[in-house]
């Protein structure tokens, strides 16, 4: 990083802000992403995604105070219920709705800061359960991170990132139009020159990966990148507060963000065979990012917003998950795009075309399938429901990855689909592009008899 952070032509507010308190006519109840730990009864620790809060002397307290929020009740019922004082009550709700433990189930205004931090929290959390392993997206950036990704991956995500950077200007750009005051459109501006600058740096990185300006320019966004760009940009276009909330699940500040960057880049050139002056100016725009405070800035835009009604609080939420929603699916496309094999093109163009894969040509009747084969019924999930063949499991062909397969390359895969042939093909297809190589279509619908 070669260039200072200026001073700011802005006064942040959120330094010194303390969040006003809830009403207490709200009505909250436990959020759908968090995990709790117990010692018998009492809640011990809470996994909100990506963060853990061991709760230690406060843990018999929680555990009663998470028993009432249930949605059913205001917090000042709930004071009276435990026999609290209310302001304590409120004080130690607030605490967990800030932690977006619990979320406003009723139609109750929230002061818009209060609201942030919630919201915040609350993309934070999803977006960490997505990089879990249970989840496609998680299982990508597991190989990613650990599992020894090929060249051609690892330099299509670094892509899709300077695609994301570079971009940025169409949707910070309109945000500046509407931002309410002079104070938030300078932050923004401010905002837009660190992301354009960061975008140079990231060129060079691919241009020492052996990428040429020309073959980088010439190169789009894969469709599942641009989508989440469109809809940031639309959200900038229409609701400050809503595109702030999906900034926020991107942006950090802070010595604990800046280490975590250290170490994700790190272990990205471990498991690559790419140059530390590939990986660096990625690892970079990050850290600078984390230095300047964007997360800041993104809070900033609700500092002194009015208190946002329910309706408004469920829309920016929404808008601010379906953006998560957009970066999980670039996930999987990138994996689909740049896969498990050096052979391809090193970047996307809207004119590429994939190859069209031969039919399957390789048969086997119901008798020859032997247990120790695995069997895939690719057809309708309610006709998986009322009959299947015994053992076999459930695929949805349209969406397949090399999840739902076996690790072992040769392992025999057999697809059947009763009437519906044309699902094994694809399947049948699928499997072989992901490197498996004794594919089996078995013929006719199977008897469960």
């Amino acid at each position: 990083m070669n260039r200072e952070i200026l001073e700011r032509t802005w006064a942040p507010l959120t330094a010194g802000l303390v969040p006003e308190p809830l009403d207490p006519k709200i009505r909250l109840a436990q959020t759908s992403h968090i995990r709790l730990s117990r010692d018998g009864d009492t809640i011990t620790k809470i996994d909100l995604g990506g963060k853990i809060a061991a709760l230690g002397e406060s843990a018999e307290a929680t555990t009663a105070l998470l028993a009432q929020l249930d949605g059913s009740r205001t917090l000042d019922e709930v004071a009276v219920a435990l026999g609290w004082d209310l302001a304590d009550t409120v004080d130690a709700a607030q605490d967990l709705y800030h932690l977006a433990v619990v979320e406003n189930v009723g139609d109750t205004i929230v002061p818009a800061y209060p609201f942030f931090k919630h919201v915040s929290m609350v993309g934070r959390g999803v977006m960490a359960r997505l990089s879990e392993d249970i989840s496609e997206a998680g299982h990508f950036i597991k190989t990613l991170m650990s599992g020894r990704p090929t060249r051609r991956l690892v330099l299509g995500y670094l892509v899709e990132m300077y695609h994301i950077v570079v971009r940025a200007s169409l949707h910070i750009a309109p945000t500046i139009n509407i931002a309410p005051n002079e104070r938030l459109r300078m932050m923004l501006c401010e905002y837009l020159a660190d992301e354009y600058w960061h975008g140079l740096w990231l060129k060079k990185g691919l241009n020492a990966a052996g990428l040429t300006d020309e073959e980088i320019e010439r190169s789009d966004p894969l469709p599942c990148t641009l989508a989440a760009i469109d809809h940031l940009r639309v959200a900038a276009s229409n609701d400050l507060l809503a595109y702030a909330a999906c900034i926020s699940t991107a942006e950090g500040e802070g010595k604990q963000d800046i280490e975590r960057h250290m170490h994700r880049f790190a272990q990205l050139q471990a498991t690559s065979n790419l140059t530390a002056e590939t990986v660096n100016p990625f690892r970079d725009h990050e850290i600078a990012d984390c230095i300047a405070g964007h997360f800041s800035f993104v809070a900033e835009m609700f500092a002194d917003a009015p208190p946002i009604n329910h309706q408004r609080q469920d829309l920016i939420r929404r808008e601010m998950l379906a953006y998560i929603r957009c970066l999980e699916e670039q996930h999987l496309e990138i994996e689909r795009y740049y896969g498990d094999s050096e052979d391809g093109p090193a970047l996307y163009t809207t004119a590429w075309s994939p190859k069209r894969a031969p039919a399957p040509n390789q048969t086997i009747r119901l008798a020859d399938v032997k247990k120790e084969f695995f069997v895939y019924d690719c057809g309708a999930l309610d006709g998986y429901r009322r009959e299947h063949l015994p053992g076999a499991i459930w695929l949805d062909y349209s969406a397949i990855t090399k999840r739902a397969f076996p690790d072992d390359p040769l392992a025999t895969l057999v697809f059947y689909a009763g009437d519906e042939d044309e699902h094994c093909e694809i399947a049948a297809n699928r499997a072989r592009q992901l490197g498996y190589k004794n594919v089996f279509v078995m013929t006719a619908r199977p008897s469960t008899h």
